[in-house]
């Protein structure tokens, strides 16, 4: 079921976008005044959304008409109104507005459009021979200008057009009336700007009527199916004038274009970020140590957005063109700005006030813009683009007789224009595994190599911590905060919830922490994190099941408790059903005797629930650690363990309901056809029975033997990254099998061979008992036991074991200790085995008597075990070159143990005390055969 923001509304404000001044469609559209902020709310959650949910926090997402491109992103709280407002030069383009839990854009339709209006407007028009180039607009009609033939801009300034397309006419200004030279359709205005390219302008020559040596053009703009757009003096007419000189230049025919609205020059992306306000490397330490920024390098790419502009002045005394010391303060900050963006077009225009001839203020301008790129050229920016004007006093800041020195000194400027990108990106998301249930895990955040110098902002040598609605700043370079995972105290009561999250993947199981570290050169907003930390859980959920099988068979070979029978609680649940559904003494007889049959079966079940946290965690990439606290849901919540209970028993229950069923509905047909079946197995069973009759009495058919162990757990990759990882494996062994055991007292093997053959009479057999007794009584005064025995054992076998990664979604079959064959890369592998025991004990004590004292005293003890394992395996499995099977013969190795122990004691003194054991009182080891593996054949089922 989905869950998240189901629908936003439109919230209407007093003084800003409201009912009154705005148009809308409930939940479809709105369309509001410019520069009026509108606001928007969650209207409705989808059902599965939690409470807790709804009172954390959404983003805010304003994208394109298309909902292709996000334009803006802003994360808040649910219970805040999300504010928007539209300038007048963007006005009239939709904006599509949604909430998000994710930050990703939703597939659905959960938002609406929201676009500004006002009056259409040419807010400013000119003409150009590049994009963003100087402007050739000409009062003075003896400056010719370009020639027929050349390339020449068209750009324009707009209100309330945004995203339109309009038609552009070219006119030309004739001695008996305007005409128009060309149409050009489809022009698009893209952020308020209209950018327009047009080529071929030799094309105007032939419509031009007695052409002078000089002709002036201006272009006039209507909207589809509208009137002429006008300025702001009401006239219609713009680009007033293009001169094109009577000369006519041969270029290539090409169609006119739209152009991306940018004025100064666009600064190359690729350039790698320096600057004076900046850090060379963030680091994160936990139990390994983790640069996740290092030299501007990050796994975060940029944000790509418009290029920032910037424009700042510099002043200058009366007929100078020196730079002053206090032009150098607005510049020195501005130079690891302009090295970051090296390959920026820079803009430099120089100005004079009017007291001076005119000819002279135009150098002196020009002199004072160059005198400023020569500046900036000396400290290092020799590969910048610089452009120099001098505009003399023809764009006066104040006009006028009476003015101030101050008002002259403003006139006396230079303006210098430029655009760069800031080092914008998104917040690196650092995952982690933190503790719960009151621990925390201490996490250090360290910025490496920072300087202020040269801050244009207002950044500061430290690094703060926003968790939830808790702040804290470290004045330093380092801070070590306590992090923790998002789980209550609550863990055992509402384990089922926590687990129902955790294998969610909408779910929002991790808890974040966002560190802000700020520089003019990376992440220059300060109100932008520049890290997201997210913690995990730290529980490896496992799950524990056997079937008549002894050994141990644990995940990771870590012991834990097993739950056997669970019969007091079943019993105790077919009381109370029995209680409440029947009192016959046919019906309670029946539940006792399928009582006992199942608390007889359930002794040979096993189960286990368990959950490992806060554990001694592992570093990244090593073997998973399982040390923490332990968990067992069986034994420590009783709805667990009658839920166990009744699990491991039902399905006994539930295969006889549906035998006396069928029973019923058939009336007793379907009971007929099975005393055939029972007759037909009945034959089979006698066929058996000979065949088991026949074999030796150590001979024994073994039943299934089953074991299952698995665990789920968030794991910490080699790279960082936090995986959700799955194991599972499933062992039957045997399947079926064959055993051949003999056990026997070598004291009454030696005892038969010595004294039974020479024993003759018709008491034979009495006189042996009674001579074997006085004999084996004889020798056990001094040796006390010696004992053998010798195991076979043939069948089949399956093992399965599975492990995978649901972040890289990938799986790997792998060998875990304890297997005896060697690790097979198949999905499965199964074989027939042939398996070797034999053990020898003996034990010995012998003790002298003097005056009733024990004189000396000797105690000996010997075992020895062998063993050996040798099968016919079949895997089947997939590598590079398709899907195959594989056989092949496995040897386990001949192993054996030796213990060994003697001690002499005379009087009370111990003359020797010697063991062959280690310090843990475990026997040696030998091996004597090593294993070894034999492939027999590979065949490929499908070749890849």
């Amino acid at each position: 079921m989905p869950k998240g923001i189901k629908k936003i509304k439109f919230v209407s404000i007093a003084n800003e976008a409201n009912s009154s001044n705005s148009k809308f469609s409930p939940d479809r559209w709105a369309c509001v005044p410019a520069n009026k902020k509108a606001h928007f709310h969650i209207k409705e959650w989808h059902n599965e959304t939690t409470d807790a949910q709804k009172k954390g926090k959404i983003y805010w997402i304003v994208l394109d008409k298309d909902r292709k491109n996000i334009v803006d992103r802003l994360e808040c709280m649910t219970d805040k109104l999300f504010s928007y407002k539209i300038p007048k030069n963007l006005c009239g383009y939709p904006y599509y507005i949604e909430a998000s839990m994710t930050g990703k854009p939703d597939s659905s339709f959960t938002g609406l459009f929201l676009s500004g209006y006002c009056d259409p407007l040419i807010v400013s028009s000119a003409w150009s021979r590049t994009r963003g180039g100087k402007t050739i607009k000409n009062k003075d009609s003896q400056n010719f200008g370009l020639a027929y033939g050349e390339v020449v801009h068209f750009h324009a300034r707009t209100e309330g057009i945004n995203g339109e397309i309009v038609v552009i006419e070219v006119h030309n200004e004739m001695w008996n009336g305007d005409y128009k030279m060309r149409t050009i359709y489809n022009v698009e205005v893209k952020d308020g700007q209209i950018n327009l390219e047009i080529p071929n302008t030799s094309q105007w020559k032939a419509h031009i009527k007695q052409i002078q040596d000089n002709e002036e053009f201006y272009v006039k703009i209507k909207r589809k199916n509208g009137p002429y757009l006008k300025d702001k003096e009401g006239s219609d007419r713009h680009g007033q004038y293009l001169n094109i000189k009577n000369q006519l230049k041969a270029v290539n025919k090409t169609k006119p274009s739209n152009q991306t609205p940018l004025i100064i020059g666009q600064p190359n992306t690729n350039i790698a970020r320096v600057g004076s306000c900046t850090f060379k490397q963030i680091k994160i330490n936990e139990i390994d140590e983790f640069p996740v920024f290092v030299d501007g390098k990050t796994k975060v790419k940029p944000i790509s957005t418009t290029p920032l502009e910037e424009k700042h002045f510099i002043f200058f005394d009366f007929g100078k063109t020196g730079v002053r010391g206090d032009a150098q303060s607005v510049l020195n900050p501005l130079i690891s700005l302009l090295r970051a963006n090296q390959h920026s077009r820079i803009i430099i225009d120089g100005h004079a006030d009017e007291r001076g001839p005119g000819n002279y203020n135009l150098k002196l301008s020009q002199d004072r813009a160059e005198a400023i790129m020569n500046f900036f050229k000396s400290n290092g920016l020799e590969s910048s683009k610089f452009e120099c004007h001098g505009h003399g006093e023809s764009q006066l800041k104040h006009k006028g007789t009476n003015l101030t020195e101050a008002q002259h000194q403003e006139n006396r400027r230079a303006s210098i224009r430029f655009n760069y990108y800031e080092n914008t990106f998104s917040p690196i998301v650092f995952e982690t595994i933190a503790p719960f249930a009151g621990k925390t895990k201490k996490l250090t955040v360290s910025a490496v190599g920072k300087e202020r110098k040269g801050c244009r902002g207002r950044h500061k040598d430290e690094i703060k911590v926003l968790d939830g609605t808790i702040s804290k700043t470290e004045p330093k370079n380092t801070i070590t905060y306590p992090v923790n995972a998002n789980i209550g105290d609550d863990f055992i009561k509402n384990y089922i919830l926590y687990f129902g999250k955790y294998i969610n993947y909408f779910s929002s199981i991790h808890k974040s922490y966002y560190f802000y570290i700020n520089s003019c050169t990376y992440y220059p907003q300060d109100n932008k994190p520049t890290i997201h930390v997210k913690t995990y859980p730290d529980i490896v959920w496992l799950a524990h099941g056997k079937y008549d099988y002894e050994e141990d068979y644990f995940f990771h070979n870590h012991s834990l408790s097993l739950q056997k029978g669970l019969a007091p609680e079943f019993e105790s649940l077919i009381d109370s059903i029995y209680k409440w559904t029947s009192l016959s003494m046919v019906d309670y007889m029946a539940k006792r005797v399928l009582l006992d049959y199942i608390k007889a079966e359930a002794q040979k079940i096993e189960i286990g629930l368990h959950a490992i946290h806060n554990r001694t965690q592992e570093k990244k990439g090593t073997a998973l650690s399982l040390t923490g606290t332990t968990v067992d849901f069986i034994a420590q919540t009783k709805y667990t363990k009658y839920a166990t209970s009744a699990a491991m028993y039902g399905f006994v229950c539930l295969q006889i309901v549906i035998e006396i069923l069928i029973l019923l509905l058939t009336r007793g047909r379907s009971g007929i056809s099975k005393l055939k079946k029972i007759k037909k197995l009945a034959k089979g069973l006698k066929k058996l029975k000979k065949v088991m009759d026949s074999l030796p009495e150590d001979v024994e058919i073994l039943g299934p033997s089953m074991a299952y162990r698995s665990g789920l757990y968030y794991y910490k990759q080699a790279d960082g990254r936090i995986a959700l990882v799955w194991e599972a494996d499933l062992k039957i062994e045997p399947v079926v099998a064959v055993e051949y055991k003999k056990e026997f007292d070598l004291l009454d093997y030696i005892t038969d061979k010595t004294v039974k053959d020479k024993i003759t009479g018709k008491q034979k057999q009495k006189d042996f008992e009674d001579i074997r007794d006085k004999a084996k009584g004889t020798y056990e005064d001094k040796l006390n036991n010696i004992a053998a025995s010798i195991s076979i054992v043939g069948g089949i076998s399956i093992e399965q074991n599975i492990k995978y990664n649901f972040l890289t979604k990938s799986y790997a079959f792998s060998k875990q200790a304890g297997n005896f064959y060697d690790e097979a890369r198949g999905v499965v592998a199964y074989g027939q085995y042939v398996k070797l025991a034999a053990e020898v004990k003996l034990k010995m004590a012998y003790e002298d008597f003097i005056f009733g004292l024990i004189y000396h005293k000797f105690e000996g003890n010997l075992e020895f075990k062998g063993s050996a394992l040798i099968g016919l395996y079949q895997s089947y499995g997939k590598d590079t070159e398709g899907f195959y099977i594989e056989n092949y013969i496995s040897f386990s190795g001949l192993k054996v143990t030796l213990s060994a122990k003697a001690k002499l004691m005379i009087i009370k003194y111990t003359i020797f005390d010697v063991s062959t054991e280690d310090e843990k009182g475990k026997p040696k080891e030998y091996e004597l055969l090593a294993p070894d593996r034999v492939r027999l054949f590979k065949i490929y089922l499908l070749k890849i």
